[in-house]
């Protein structure tokens, strides 16, 4: 077997570098051959996750955490290729979907080379740029504390992530949404929308609790119109999935979602995707990935 080892240096900011060579042996171990691929950004490394796919590898392996995923995810969604994840970052939401639990239990799964199909979202614009994701695609006061932390180097993780959303609370607004579901027209005054193929986002937030990766279905978290003082009381729920069950949260569940709101952006897996408006799809069985099977 032939696999093209996905490296991010920057990862829990490279503590984990010095954990690659045990690593690359681990996978190497019965005679496959591994080819590690380090890039010098989030670009070059994807680009080169798609030199890999394109010549043929037999498993394309993203080590590191969700934005690492998120370029290897591009390069395999919606080929033959399977993707496997060896969780090395802070929030790990995709790892976690998919019950893998560990860097070890994750080599496992790779050289066990059964693969199963999950979905994949995508996401459009109307300029025509497209990209694919995995978990959860977020929209509003979330999308909001992203464009906050862009260019920020310090701290990182889940503390700058928290920072921001504090500091972000300041200038919580509350704009028109319009979101039609499967042709159903929705509208009305949002804190945000969080658009789930995978229940987690933000290092272990079951923003959607009720998502599964092959149910073949987009799920759709809307808070509405809040205070600040509201929203922040709802983090906890966040963590446990309970916030669903708040009156000013309404779930939905479709195939194709198109989200329209002036000034604002859509970001998936942590990273910017597109100003608005966006059409979110669910594709059904886009992606071969090594991971247990389901439950």
């Amino acid at each position: 077997m032939l696999f093209a080892l996905l490296l991010n240096p920057e990862a829990q900011r490279g503590r984990h570098s010095r954990l690659w060579p045990a690593l690359t042996a681990a996978l190497a171990a019965g005679g496959n051959e591994v080819r590690p691929l380090v890039g010098r950004n989030p670009q070059h490394a994807e680009d080169l996750a798609h030199a890999a796919v394109a010549e043929g590898v037999d498993a394309l392996i993203a080590a590191g955490g969700d934005g690492t995923l998120a370029g290897a995810l591009q390069a395999a969604a919606t080929t033959d290729t399977p993707l496997g994840i060896v969780p090395l970052g802070t929030g790990n939401d995709n790892a976690r979907m998919l019950g893998i639990t560990s860097p070890v239990h994750a080599v496992r799964c790779i050289r066990a080379m059964q693969p199963r199909s999950v979905d994949v979202g995508r996401i459009d614009d109307d300029a025509g740029a497209r990209r694919y994701f995995l978990s959860v695609a977020a929209i509003g006061y979330d999308s909001q504390v992203g464009e906050r932390m862009r260019g920020q180097t310090w701290p990182r993780g889940q503390t700058q992530y928290l920072l921001s959303a504090i500091a972000e609370l300041r200038n919580l607004g509350t704009p028109d949404f319009t979101l039609t579901l499967d042709g159903q027209r929705l509208a009305g005054p949002t804190v945000m929308a969080a658009v789930g193929n995978g229940a987690y986002y933000g290092g272990g937030m079951k923003v959607c609790p009720n998502a599964k990766m092959d149910d073949g279905l987009l799920h759709l978290t809307w808070v509405h119109a809040i205070s600040r003082s509201r929203l922040l009381g709802m983090t906890p729920d966040l963590y446990r999935g309970t916030h669903v069950k708040r009156h000013y949260v309404t779930q939905l569940t479709g195939r194709q979602l198109r989200v329209e709101a002036a000034g604002q952006v859509a970001y998936a897996e942590g990273d910017r995707v597109a100003d608005l408006p966006v059409t979110l799809r669910v594709l059904p069985g886009a992606l071969r990935v090594l991971a247990p099977a389901a439950k």
